[in-house]
């Protein structure tokens, strides 16, 4: 008692309050991520500190997170009396199918509406070249000129959420296994522990869960991307020939490439 702490060991209180809730009925803020321009304002004004931060989301809470896990993961435990190895990638889908499936979903509606852009962007500029103009050619001009606008706003909040989505769910199965690895290392016997090099829980922990940040929004594009080709090859087939087909080739010999 009596003894000032130094600042680094002072008890942070980050804010209490959930920002999204103050938006919580309020849909075009939560889609426009109103909830961040606080933050934003406060970081124009002072540097931020971590007693700006707003606090962990119920949802990113590590103890509920591993629960929900552990309940999942102890089935796939069972699979062993059958001989059967134990898989990690479905328990993770198990506890988190429904934002992965919404962060699939968003992405799809990305890559659809991109690609309807892309065709009104081609009707509003052949209406230039026209040399007899008529009231349907200018009617659908202008809705093709209302549907490209409309297409950059969707694109960018399907886009936008989707990523954040993505993210968020990486972030969450990150907290998952690095609190799986803590509380599998504190179980572990002291035979275990002496083969098993502090480096290596380290390295775990810090460096390859890592991966899941990114992971969860890449993955999608494994079978978003394939669809997207096909489809464009089918349109462009129809607009400039068997020549298209040169492209595609092109398109495919570059996927080796982006692999390495």
């Amino acid at each position: 008692e009596g003894l000032d702490l130094p600042d680094s060991m002072h008890t942070v209180e980050l804010r209490p309050r959930d920002p999204r809730s103050k938006y919580k009925y309020n849909i075009l803020c939560r889609v426009l991520f109103c909830w961040l321009d606080p933050l934003f304002l406060t970081g124009c004004h002072k540097e931020l500190t971590q007693s700006d931060l707003y606090a962990c989301p119920k949802e990113a809470d590590s103890e509920k997170l591993l629960n929900r896990f552990l309940k999942h993961w102890h089935k796939e435990l069972k699979r062993k009396s059958s001989g059967q190895k134990p898989r990690l990638y479905v328990a993770i889908f198990k506890c988190f199918w429904f934002r992965f499936v919404v962060t699939a979903i968003l992405l799809l509606i990305w890559a659809i509406v991109a690609t309807c852009q892309a065709f009104l962007v081609g009707y509003l500029s052949d209406y230039f070249t026209l040399e007899n103009v008529t009231a349907e050619r200018t009617a659908l001009a202008y809705a093709s000129a209302f549907g490209v606008v409309a297409c950059s706003v969707t694109v960018l909040i399907s886009i936008g959420h989707g990523i954040y989505l993505g993210q968020k769910l990486g972030m969450m199965v990150r907290i998952v296994t690095t609190a799986a690895i803590y509380q599998k290392v504190l179980k572990l016997k002291q035979v275990s522990l002496n083969s098993l090099s502090i480096g290596h829980v380290i390295n775990l922990a810090s460096n390859d869960v890592q991966r899941f940040d990114m992971g969860f929004i890449l993955i999608h594009f494994l079978w978003i991307g394939p669809i997207h080709l096909a489809v464009i090859t089918a349109f462009s087939y129809f607009e400039i020939g068997p020549s298209v087909f040169v492209l595609i080739l092109y398109v495919l010999m570059l996927i080796p490439l982006q692999l390495g």
